[in-house]
């Protein structure tokens, strides 16, 4: 598979991994416009995603993250940053899992921390809104102009498992000695409800609630979201 990828900026390596159904253009440009100023900001679209073709969905977070290490090199990048939104930070959990020497930070944006109680039923009620986002004609037109030949109703349908989910990896995170920022909307109830109760031990993790946002905190409030994001990634480096 060859990954689709844009680059803008000089300065230190920041990779932006964009949430499910989008793409990194369409999902960064705050982010683009902002940090290209300061770093040399990375936006790959995710496999199966925009124009980095895919047909092999199994094992997906895994190979999605062997997809952006294998980047990473091609890029001769020897130290990068890290900020992942959504799908994007679930595949970023995983690098962190398979690379500790060239990640300098990380940060992951909407991840629930623990499964919730009622997480079967949450999962069901959310297969049922994706079942209708399918059938929708103008949505239909809008997902296929963006994800060019890629079947991205396959793609969708890796999250109507009921244990498709990586809560496991994600509890891993207490035992990762990088850098990482943990980062929620106020207004996303199950990315917020856990974050405080978690990962206290850990002296490399911190963590942010932006208010009036909801799940994208990126997009619901970029501003916030990129002066915070910047903060860490200086801080990450220079203390």
């Amino acid at each position: 598979m060859q990954l689709h990828f844009e680059e803008y900026g000089k300065g230190d390596p920041v990779i932006f991994l964009h949430p499910g159904l989008e793409t990194g253009a369409s999902s960064f440009q705050h982010q683009i416009d902002y940090f290209s100023n300061r770093f040399r900001v990375i936006v790959p679209d995710l496999r199966g995603h925009g124009h980095s073709y895919a047909e092999d969905f199994t094992n997906y977070f895994q190979q999605a993250a062997l997809d952006i290490l294998e980047l990473t090199e091609q890029l001769h990048l020897e130290t990068y940053h890290i900020v992942g939104t959504s799908l994007g930070a679930l595949i970023a959990v995983h690098m962190l899992q398979l690379n500790k020497q060239n990640i300098s930070s990380c940060t992951l944006a909407g991840i629930m921390l623990e499964k919730p109680e009622n997480w079967e039923v949450l999962n069901e009620e959310n297969a049922h809104r994706s079942q209708l986002l399918m059938k929708d004609q103008n949505s239909i037109h809008y997902f296929n102009e963006l994800h060019m030949k890629n079947d991205w109703k396959t793609l969708l349908e890796i999250s109507f498992q009921s244990n498709w989910y990586p809560f496991e990896q994600i509890q891993q995170l207490q035992e990762i000695e990088i850098p990482t920022l943990l980062i929620a909307g106020a207004n996303a109830e199950f990315d917020t409800k856990y974050l405080f109760s978690h990962f206290n031990n850990s002296t490399f993790i911190e963590k942010a609630v932006v208010p009036k946002a909801g799940h994208l905190v990126h997009h619901d409030a970029p501003n916030l979201f990129n002066i915070i994001v910047e903060d860490f990634i200086h801080r990450s480096v220079h203390e």
